[in-house]
């Protein structure tokens, strides 16, 4: 069985489905990029993986020609773009098939030509759905836990992911909550690549606190551990949130623009804080709110935010 994937959150959500998979004894390979190969080691996730190589024509000719070192009964382009679409229609797969989400935003030319079958599902269908329809109409795969299996401790601090790729995701007061939850005699890990601690100058408030501790990630390793390692985790709407979710910790997600229906972290120890606005989903993609307030975050309070994180979580406490 072939998989084409895409992105920390859809990969997050696809690694129940493998891991259920191979213990029916499925054997899987998937193509994708390093960020999803990290993920597979660090889960020692029993699957080939290939990686995928867009840089250059002789870089693609290899990733093809690394799929077709073996044959497959189904081949899958979970990731929506015309590169899964080659990746999976040059396969030696028996039955090849696409996922088409929301065609008016994501389905590219040509996508008919590609594949055996084409599959898609009410643009509101949950992610995690999707998959879960997707393999039961195909191999009958049933009764997928919304969690990862992983070895993880509690080692007492609160997680708090500030950052997201896409501005307008980013809720503007971390400071006041990290300040308040340091004052409350939390200890908190604040996480992020290097780049990012430089471009948020509110963290130097924080650089001589004994209860904050900034943590420059330097590899996705470092990244899973922090979470696997904290009592609880505090973000917004990102790959490191959906990981959290799945592996049952804690996790209080702050919601912007994007489509909630379809893309929330999913888990047993999740919740959100999100106020309903008529603009979601936002589809827009540059680095400001479209409508330029970026109501759907900022009208979440701190109060908001520590309300759920004391009483709808008890772990919190």
């Amino acid at each position: 069985m072939l998989f084409k994937t895409d992105g920390l959150g859809d990969f997050f959500l696809l690694v129940p489905f493998i891991q259920s998979l191979y213990r029916q004894q499925y054997n899987v390979i998937c193509v994708g990029n390093k960020q999803c190969r990290d993920i597979v080691n660090h889960l020692k996730l029993p699957i080939v993986f290939i990686d995928l190589d867009t840089s250059s024509v002789n870089g693609f000719k290899k990733t093809i020609s690394s799929v077709n070192k073996y044959s497959y009964d189904f081949a899958f382009n979970l990731s929506m773009n015309i590169w899964g679409g080659f990746v999976i229609n040059q396969s030696f797969s028996t039955i090849k098939i696409g996922l088409l989400q929301e065609r008016k935003y994501y389905v590219y030319k040509g996508s008919n030509l590609f594949y055996d079958k084409k599959v898609s599902y009410p643009s509101a269908t949950h992610n995690f759905k999707v998959l879960e329809n997707l393999f039961y109409e195909t191999i009958r795969l049933q009764h997928v836990p919304k969690e990862i299996t992983t070895t993880q401790q509690n080692k007492g601090y609160i997680l708090i992911h500030p950052y997201s790729t896409w501005k307008p995701k980013t809720w503007p007061y971390y400071s006041d909550l990290i300040q308040t939850l340091s004052n409350q005699g939390h200890t908190i890990h604040v996480i992020g690549i290097d780049q990012e601690h430089r471009t948020n100058e509110w963290l130097n408030n924080f650089s001589h606190s004994e209860n904050v501790k900034i943590i420059t990630l330097t590899s996705l390793d470092m990244l899973l551990d922090e979470i696997e390692n904290s009592k609880s985790f505090i973000g917004n709407d990102s790959g490191p949130a959906h990981y959290s979710a799945l592996i049952g910790k804690p996790s209080t997600v702050l919601w912007g623009g994007a489509p909630f229906e379809r893309i929330h972290p999913v888990g047993k120890n999740v919740q959100f804080c999100k106020i309903d606005v008529d603009c979601r989903p936002c589809r827009h993609r540059g680095d400001t709110c479209l409508r330029g307030d970026n109501e759907c975050l900022k009208k979440i309070s701190v109060n908001d935010v520590l309300g759920i994180f004391d009483n709808e979580i008890p772990e919190h406490n």
